[in-house]
């Protein structure tokens, strides 16, 4: 099934400290970049060696004082000491994640929550029928799913009817710039086809995106939503259909 993108990217602003979620000395993280990182000699220093989408660092310490924070293809972050293998240096954790790593297998954010995490119980239907004039008759279906991962939650609800369906999913305890990261490998093709925006502020932080098969378009579009310090939610609305 062959689709269009046109994606236009709204990335957070810049006053979180770092990509990954809360870390501490000691704590291993993943590699979420999808043309991986360098691990330097000192902060922007020279390449050591680099470090492959889903490789893992372990932390040494968290920020030099001298380089703390940078921003790299609207990814902010700090630089930190970290272990990689049998080599030691610095690299920039805004790529960093506690967070499994996308796979390049991953062809939707469904097939990457069932390879990572575990489903909570079954999933739920409840269905109804409508009758109308219009168009507006039909069969309207809703399923949640609940999966769970010991540094995440997340709830995937697919609501289905007459010609149309979307889909949430909603990500808990995680970054935003996170779950930009992992869009960014599973709809790789489509972020190498997108247009990029940066706002200074939205009042949302969701990721949404709409397709129509039958009309060939998709529109990919990230918002920021400011959330109270330790507790975060992304969303994430998939629309089809008309």
């Amino acid at each position: 099934m062959k689709q269009t993108f046109l994606l236009i990217c709204l990335i957070i602003s810049f006053t979180l400290a770092q990509a990954a979620g809360p870390y501490c000395i000691g704590d291993t993280l993943n590699c979420i970049a999808l043309g991986g990182l360098k691990l330097r000699e000192v902060p922007k220093g020279k390449e050591i060696v680099a470090i492959k989408l889903g490789e893992s660092v372990v932390v040494i310490a968290k920020w030099d004082s001298l380089y703390q924070s940078g921003t790299y293809e609207q990814i902010y972050g700090n630089w930190i000491k970290v272990k990689y293998n049998d080599f030691t240096g610095y690299v920039f954790d805004g790529y960093l994640s506690k967070m499994p790593a996308p796979s390049l297998q991953d062809s939707s954010l469904e097939e990457y929550l069932n390879r990572v995490s575990f489903q909570i119980g079954k999933p739920v239907t409840k269905t109804s029928i409508c009758e109308g004039e219009g168009g507006g008759e039909g069969t309207y279906a809703v399923t949640i799913r609940l999966y769970q991962h010991q540094n995440f939650t997340a709830k995937q609800i697919d609501y289905g009817g007459w010609e149309w369906g979307h889909s949430t999913i909603v990500f808990d305890f995680v970054k935003f710039e996170e779950i930009v990261l992992i869009c960014k490998v599973v709809f790789r093709n489509s972020y190498a086809k997108g247009v990029f925006e940066i706002p200074e502020r939205f009042a949302e932080r969701a990721i949404m995106i709409k397709s129509n098969d039958d009309f060939g378009y998709d529109n990919f579009t990230l918002k920021q939503f400011y959330i109270e310090e330790r507790d975060s939610e992304v969303r994430i609305i998939i629309d089809t259909g008309y």
